[in-house]
């Protein structure tokens, strides 16, 4: 089966590979085991098809209730489908006061990079990466792959990557270039217009989730990440210990499911 970056999935929206991807450790993550992606509610019997054909099995859809309720997935009948939803935001007032570098947004204008800080730390929406984690490590079957989702497959999706991709290692230059690369498949998806593409992507989201995807992947966007994770939380291997609650065995298992042997 042929390795492709982006997948030509009829009417999927941003479905990628992680797979391919090189770490510091000189493996490489493996194909066909995480993707990434967007709203999967527009697929017809074809791309559902040709989905399972690829080998994914299982699905975690990170949208709220609203948007699954308004848009849901369109899947074959068996597969393993999981909504972990990350909004809304529990919204704990401390969360400011522990950024030392970072002024509070009430005293400049918001930005994307704000709601993913927040995205790390929140408790709600931890309780939802750390079950897709729960899953991937879960998920031991060497031919079965696991696509998690958003809207646009760049926010609550480029988080997940970000977890994923820094705690097997990947170079920071490698995950802002996955992260960017939204921009680029998003402008013409299939054929489809930037317009069209939005359209789709505004079913059932809040203003803020609306708002989130009208703004491009900006490399200052991940840049601010990447800063606060090493500044603040010291670093993915430390995150995902402290915040996301895995274990030694677990990162160990981890690497062995998703990296090349």
């Amino acid at each position: 089966m042929t390795n492709e970056r982006v997948l030509s999935i009829p009417n999927a929206i941003n479905l990628r590979e992680l797979g391919g991807y090189p770490t510091s450790s000189g493996r490489t993550l493996a194909w066909h085991k995480i993707l990434r992606s967007g709203t999967l509610s527009y697929l017809d019997a074809d791309g559902e098809q040709a989905l399972a054909d690829y080998g994914v099995n299982t699905v975690v859809d990170l949208r709220s209730d609203t948007e699954v309720a308004m848009s849901p997935d369109k899947l074959l009948p068996g597969t393993d489908y999981h909504h972990l939803s990350v909004y809304p935001l529990s919204g704990q007032p401390s969360f400011w006061d522990k950024i030392r570098r970072r002024p509070h947004p009430q005293h400049r204008n918001w930005d994307l990079a704000d709601a993913y800080l927040e995205m790390l730390v929140d408790h709600h929406a931890l309780a939802a990466y750390r079950q897709m984690f729960a899953l991937m490590l879960a998920n031991t079957a060497p031919d079965h792959g696991l696509v998690f989702h958003c809207a646009a497959g760049k926010d609550r999706t480029g988080i997940g990557a970000m977890m994923i991709e820094g705690i097997l290692g990947v170079p920071e230059r490698v995950m802002r270039a996955d992260y960017q690369l939204t921009n680029l498949v998003l402008a013409n998806p299939e054929g489809m217009s930037s317009a069209s593409v939005n359209e789709r992507l505004l079913h059932g989201a809040s203003a803020v989730v609306n708002e989130m995807n009208a703004e491009t992947a900006s490399g200052t966007t991940f840049d601010s990440v990447a800063q606060f994770v090493n500044d603040e939380l010291g670093g993915w291997q430390k995150y995902a210990r402290q915040e996301l609650r895995l274990s030694a065995h677990d990162i160990q298992d981890f690497v062995r499911l998703y990296l090349e042997k």
